[in-house]
């Protein structure tokens, strides 16, 4: 129902002491995963698509978030990559002195990521308030568009879950490096276009990467049964 960015900001990340410098590098070798449905076929293109046979090896720490990221760098010799965000992971690692080796998934037309979702019948249940919920959210998101030092200063104060410890100087500077991700370029926040979503199902189509459990090619479904802008403002700019 709603795009959280309108730009690809993750890559697949190596340290650039393992000097695995490209993803055909990466044949052989172990990548931290997250158990996403469509990671491996990602990543397994991603090598391909350099030149490689797509054989990394899937390897599940255990963990999840940061926690993966943590493993690459605590156990550099068991984990040789994983999938982060350059505006989250990418910072903690400059700000630590870690220097990586990223690998950008623009030959890739991944869709929208992150992103809101919800079931249709749920959210036609309660139109209004969904409605009034990402009109709120949209307002929030201009604003740190806009006030990205500010807005990390709230983010830092709020914030405040248990297990969560955010660090004024990561938030401020990952703030500042999402802030062109936000918005749209009339300043609408959250809409998708259909192009880029049939661009993605396209790409999972022609790759087979949809598969039911016995590993054989299914039908992708409509890019435009996969979102809609129904519940955003026309412009919120």
């Amino acid at each position: 129902v709603a795009a959280l960015l309108q730009t690809q900001t993750s890559a697949i990340v190596t340290l650039k002491s393992s000097g695995i410098a490209s993803p055909k590098q990466l044949d052989g070798k172990k990548y931290a995963s997250y158990e996403g449905r469509f990671e491996m076929p990602i990543i397994q293109q991603l090598i391909r698509d350099d030149g490689g046979e797509g054989k990394a090896i899937e390897v599940t720490p255990g963990e999840h978030g940061l926690g993966i990221f943590n493993t690459l760098l605590n156990k550099p010799d068991e984990y040789h990559a994983t999938w982060v965000f350059m505006p989250w992971e990418g910072v903690i690692a400059r700000q630590k002195g870690v220097e990586l080796n990223v690998f950008t998934l623009d030959a890739i037309p991944y869709g929208y990521t992150p992103i809101l979702v919800g079931r249709e019948d749920v959210l036609n249940g309660i139109k209004t308030a969904i409605e009034a919920f990402l009109a709120a959210t949209a307002k929030g998101y201009q604003f740190a568009a806009q006030h990205p030092q500010e807005s990390a200063a709230i983010v830092v104060d709020v914030a405040k879950h248990k297990g969560i410890e955010l660090s004024n100087a990561i938030v401020e500077e990952s703030a500042k490096e999402l802030g062109g991700a936000f918005l749209t370029a009339d300043g609408s926040w959250g809409t998708m276009e259909t192009t880029r979503w049939e661009a993605f199902t396209t790409w999972l189509s022609t790759n087979g990467i949809v598969t039911d459990r016995a590993g054989k090619a299914v039908e992708v479904p409509a890019a435009t049964t996969l979102f809609t802008n129904k519940y955003l403002q026309p412009s919120s700019s």
